[in-house]
């Protein structure tokens, strides 16, 4: 069972809003974690249904668990990053509130995080939905050259960006995060990890994710983007924060993947939000996916997943 005895070691944040349906299921599988010394905090954001009720019962029986109620709410990289400073362990990671993690999950993560110390995040491999809507995640891929170069890759191809529910060493996530909210601030913070190692990811699927559709990620750009050159340009936001807080090396190769992103969200949310000549934009978007945009990336060179039995963790 997982313990705090004194001895934590990692914290688990668990933002809520509106996850009443799934919380337990969530929890359930955080207090059954074979790696000893974590703390499970969960933090709901003002949910509107019995999303409070659910984690206050949780608590109840599970006295290991923390809760925190929000009086307001705080947005999602409010939210994410109110969990996050308000760790003190060594390690971190979040879990939404629809996703849930097989029983050796902290542990297998945490043994490579501890025999290798260039690692920041390790992560393994992810499925998504069920039944029809399954598939399996492509955005854990490791990344384990120098820095610009693994950040080049990384921003040619954030994908689903599995590797936010990572664990990661805390104090490289904590200088990662951006201090507001902006559309894929997850991405920035994934990133800006880069600067202080590499990120390893373990073969067995021991995560696992609800799926949203892509539409609903879409429509959260007219949300997290209130300027109308924001919305034009929904990535902007996350350049700058790379660019000039976090101060990313921008070679050659970092540029033209920061530039493709931008184009091709440019291209994608102007299709999805037009009322009219949509078919032409989308045309548009698919011609410079698959004629222009590639060229502007960077193409991972090994995506094999850490042999966790080497003992030296090598591939």
């Amino acid at each position: 069972m997982v313990r705090m005895d004194g001895g934590e070691r990692v914290t688990i944040g668990v933002p809520l809003y509106n996850g009443a349906a799934t919380l337990r299921r969530c929890i359930d599988s955080l207090v059954i974690q074979t790696a000893p010394g974590c703390v499970i905090h969960i933090a709901d954001d003002g949910s509107r249904d019995a999303s409070r009720e659910e984690a206050r019962a949780i608590v109840a029986a599970y006295p290991q668990v923390k809760l925190t109620l929000h009086p307001t709410n705080l947005g999602p990289a409010g939210n994410f990053g109110f969990l996050l400073n308000a760790a003190t362990t060594e390690y971190f990671m979040w879990l939404a509130a629809d996703d849930w993690v097989a029983p050796d999950y902290v542990a297998r993560m945490l043994a490579v995080l501890e025999r290798r110390a260039d690692v920041v995040c390790c992560v393994s491999r992810v499925r998504f939905g069920r039944d029809a809507l399954e598939r399996f995640g492509t955005g854990g891929y490791p990344l384990r050259h120098s820095v610009a170069e693994n950040l080049a890759v990384f921003l040619s191809n954030p994908s689903d960006n599995t590797r936010q529910y990572g664990l990661y060493r805390r104090a490289a996530l904590a200088a990662s995060f951006p201090p507001r909210h902006f559309h894929a601030y997850d991405w920035a913070a994934t990133a800006g990890t880069l600067r202080f190692g590499t990120h390893e990811e373990v073969a067995a699927t021991l995560l696992f994710r609800d799926h949203t559709p892509t539409g609903e990620y879409l429509a959260a750009i007219a949300r997290d983007n209130l300027r109308w050159f924001d919305r034009l340009f929904p990535l902007w936001p996350m350049t700058q924060e790379l660019l000039h807080r976090q101060r990313i090396p921008l070679t050659w190769s970092i540029a033209m993947a920061l530039a493709e992103l931008n184009i091709h969200y440019l291209l994608t949310y102007a299709a999805y939000s037009a009322k009219r000549g949509r078919r032409p934009l989308d045309a548009l978007r698919r011609f410079w996916d698959r004629h222009l945009g590639w060229r502007m990336k960077t193409r991972a060179w090994d995506i094999a997943p850490l042999d966790e039995a080497d003992p030296r963790g090598s591939r």
